[in-house]
């Protein structure tokens, strides 16, 4: 009776740890992160690749340039005149990493910048998981675009802005869509117009 009494106990905890194993496999059960959230910096993901970059369609490569935000910056600063001059800090080593990743051996301010995948005036972040080598004329560009580069982009940088300090977009909302897809606003731009 004894016997058969462990059998079953050893029976239902092998079953408890059949069901924890796979709930841990399948991602219904994490354990918390033992990594501290960067005080200052907010990641759209986390980036996995540091060479062989590519832009496509405009677009940074994701796995290189993931995206991240300043959780410190609020709407008043970017609202503010001149704020992106305050917070503007890429070094030059960054900047050479940047290009390097991209695979970018020539390059001047004609033909390619490092630029931030969520803008200054978005409260984007200086961090490298935010910069990408955009070109001025990347091919190909989606359907229907002329051009998708960084001239472009700027446009869509400065409309979201205006859309956040006028109170027509929550910083959020413009955060996600110059972070997810940049040339679909710029798209939406152009047919408004």
């Amino acid at each position: 009776m004894a016997k058969s009494k462990n059998y079953g106990l050893i029976s239902i905890v092998a079953l408890f740890l059949v069901v924890v194993l796979y709930a841990f496999q399948s991602g219904l059960i994490q354990l918390p992160s033992t990594t501290p959230p960067a005080a200052s910096n907010s990641s759209f993901g986390v980036q996995t690749q540091f060479s062989g970059c590519v832009v496509f369609n405009g677009l940074p490569d994701r796995a290189c340039s993931p995206g991240a935000i300043n959780a410190s910056c609020t709407v008043k600063d970017i609202c503010t005149p001149g704020y992106t001059k305050t917070v503007r800090n890429v070094s030059q080593s960054v900047w050479n990493k940047v290009f390097e990743e991209y695979g970018v051996t020539e390059h001047s301010g004609e033909t390619f910048e490092v630029d931030h995948i969520v803008s200054l005036q978005l409260c984007g972040s200086n961090d490298i998981s935010n910069l990408y080598a955009e070109p001025v004329d990347p091919r190909p560009c989606p359907q229907g675009f002329v051009r998708c580069g960084f001239k472009e982009k700027d446009k869509v940088e400065n409309w979201l802005n205006d859309q956040v300090c006028n109170g027509l977009m929550t910083l959020t909302d413009a955060q996600h869509q110059i972070a997810e897809n940049w040339t679909a606003v710029y798209q939406r731009m152009q047919q408004s117009n």
